[in-house]
């Protein structure tokens, strides 16, 4: 059976076995006291006990905390101090943009303009048509590596990244299959620079080298650093590359802004 005793500094109440009576207990707040009788059930039997004011602070002391507050997700808030997005750079042309387009026009012309002058030298000029091939050979293979060259030095565009989102104005001074764009911040689920390697080409200007692979009979390809900036379009289930640059440099102040970019963009909305 059991009986209701009390500790006689804190009141705190314990239910006992009787056959403790006479021993000896020792409360939680350390006091030991002797088990004689139990307590009486009736509220006018019980007396007041006298409990320090500063009891229950001491009792917690030392003991940690061991419940984790649960995470509350805050609304990022720009200070007002805190850099913009506000990147500018005029770079060359675009080493990705137009590349395949513009081999497969070259590949199209070299074909018309090769067969072309078959017929003019076989049925005009009566020469023979293998002797005579030489000259559109080396025509169509001078517009097909050295255009791009040269277009590489005198084409530019502009990359800008602000709070009014995303532009790429191209300026060619000699054609080129290559487009420039805006995107507007609130049309941007998300942006960001990703790195991959490309094989070599007269495009690819001051690109940092990666690595070399060897093919049948050989052959080397070097590869080389592009970094893209991506975009993902609310309106659009896939992402989209909108530019690419070769400098390092450059792509790492890119990502800087962009984050700068979509934190604006967070905490206006």
């Amino acid at each position: 059976m059991k009986i209701q005793t009390q500790c006689p500094a804190c009141s705190t109440r314990y239910a006992v076995k009787n056959n403790l009576l006479g021993k000896k207990l020792k409360c939680k707040c350390g006091k030991v006291f002797t088990l004689t009788q139990p307590v009486a059930e009736s509220a006018e039997q019980l007396g007041s006990v006298d409990v320090p004011q500063d009891f229950w602070y001491k009792q917690f002391d030392g003991i940690e905390d061991e419940v984790q507050s649960p995470a509350i997700a805050t609304k990022f808030e720009a200070r007002d101090d805190e850099p913009k997005a506000n990147f500018e750079a005029t770079l060359s042309m675009d080493p990705v943009s137009g590349v395949k387009i513009y081999g497969v026009l070259c590949a199209l012309i070299g074909i018309l303009f090769i067969g072309v002058w078959l017929l003019l030298g076989f049925f005009v000029f009566g020469v023979n048509a293998l002797s005579f091939i030489l000259l559109p050979i080396l025509v169509t293979t001078g517009i097909a590596v050295f255009y791009p060259s040269r277009a590489l030095l005198v084409n530019h565009r502009l990359i800008k990244i602000n709070n009014e989102g995303i532009t790429v104005q191209c300026h060619n001074k000699l054609p080129w299959p290559c487009w420039g764009r805006h995107i507007p911040i609130d049309a941007i689920e998300y942006a960001q620079i990703q790195c991959r390697t490309v094989t070599n080409s007269p495009l690819l200007g001051n690109a940092e080298y990666s690595h070399t692979t060897y093919g049948s009979k050989g052959r080397t390809y070097d590869h080389y650093f592009v970094y893209d900036l991506i975009c993902k379009l609310k309106s659009n289930m896939f992402e989209t590359r909108v530019a690419s640059v070769t400098d390092r440099a450059v792509s790492k102040s890119m990502r800087l802004h962009l984050k700068r970019l979509l934190r604006e963009n967070e905490s206006e909305s």
